[in-house]
Parts: structure tokens; C-alpha cells; sequence
């Protein structure tokens, strides 16, 4: 398995957050990030409780993803994702080939969204998730990115436009991958658990 990170917080050698609350907005990114030699990202909470999203650029697998955390994850919360196809949208989602920068995917609350608030409680309207292309077939164990591998990786992100942190909790997709507590008899889960959950429907 390739040692690399899915998500907006961690550099290869960074430590996993791990705290009884991994609900809050930070700042990852250093000054003049460049996602060709750096992790870039951010953690934000939603503007409000209807995050809209729409897909910029994405191949049909990672589409579907999307939109089965949408509905299968984040709709059953307090929160309602809607996916837009034009116009403004809370979240846009993004792929390229970002080459081996050693990162996934990332959220980024970029100089042009709409803010409100200050850490920790900074709110994004305008949001960006980026997948790296270059690990679509890669990272995943046995090199292969099946479905629920794709799933998750969609869930966790969609976490972060949310507010949620990486943890070192099992049974979650928004723990820290690269500590395999995610993994259950080589299994990825897609899902939040009900710590997260509650995390979202008591901010939404």
C-alpha cells in the first residue's frame, strides 16, 4: 500500500489529530501554497445547513461517489446536500494530476470564497475539493480503487467542507487513512459514525 494521505491536514510525517472533538475550522495551507510541492488545505464549517456542490470536472466513477455520500451519508443528517449542475455553489469539485505531491485529495477555502468568522468557527462559502488524479489507481491497497474505496474517500472529504477534523476513531471515513482506522478485515468503510453525525446535526 502506498503511504500517502487523503485529505486536507496531514503531510506525510504530520500526526493524526486525536482529541474528543474533531468538529472545528483551521488553516492548513502555508503562505503561497502550490499543490505541486505542498499539502494544501483548510477545514471549514458549511455556510448553513443546504450545502449545495457541483462537479467542475470528474470522471463518472468519482460523479456517482459523490453522490452516493450525498444521499446515503450527509442527506440522512440534519444537513441537506444538493447538487447543482451551473451557477453558484458552496462546493466545487475538482480533478487533475497533481502528480506524487503525497496527497489525494484536499478542501481549500480559497482567497475568493464568501467567509464569516474566524478559526475555529470559520465559515466557507465557495469551497474547493481537489483529487489528484494521480492516485486513482495507486493508493488504494492491492493498487486497485474500488467502489467503497471511492465512497470513502467522497465522504471524508465532503467532511471537511463540514467542519470535520481527522481522528483516530474506527468506523469512520474521516479518521486519518494512513493509520488504517478505517479498515475493518480490509475493508473501507464509507460511512460517518454517530459521533461525527452528531457533530453535524448539532452545528446544522
Amino acid at each position: 500500500m502506498i503511504s500517502v494521505v487523503i485529505a486536507t491536514v496531514m503531510t506525510l510525517s504530520s500526526v493524526a489529530v486525536a482529541s474528543a472533538s474533531n468538529f472545528y475550522s483551521a488553516n492548513y495551507s502555508p503562505p503561497g501554497c502550490n499543490p505541486w510541492t505542498s499539502v494544501c488545505g483548510d477545514v471549514s464549517l458549511a455556510w448553513d445547513g443546504d450545502q449545495t456542490w457541483q462537479a467542475i470536472s470528474f470522471n463518472g466513477n468519482v460523479l456517482a461517489s459523490l453522490r452516493w455520500s450525498d444521499v446515503n451519508v450527509y442527506d440522512p443528517t440534519d444537513m441537506q446536500f444538493t447538487e447543482h449542475s451551473s451557477g453558484t455553489s458552496d462546493v466545487y469539485l475538482y480533478d487533475n494530476n497533481w502528480a506524487d505531491n503525497g496527497v489525494v485529495a484536499w478542501v481549500d477555502c480559497p482567497t475568493y470564497a464568501q467567509t464569516t468568522g474566524s478559526h475555529p468557527s470559520r465559515r466557507c462559502k465557495g469551497q474547493e475539493i481537489h483529487f489528484n488524479d494521480y492516485f486513482w489507481f495507486d493508493w488504494a491497497p492491492g493498487g486497485v480503487v474500488n467502489w467503497t474505496t471511492l465512497a470513502s474517500l467522497t465522504t471524508h472529504e465532503f467532511g471537511h467542507t463540514v467542519g470535520l477534523q481527522h481522528y483516530n476513531v474506527s468506523h469512520s471515513a474521516i479518521c486519518e487513512p494512513r493509520d488504517d482506522c478505517n479498515v475493518n478485515n480490509g475493508t473501507v468503510n464509507p460511512y460517518l459514525s454517530a459521533h461525527d453525525n452528531a457533530h453535524i446535526n448539532a452545528a446544522y
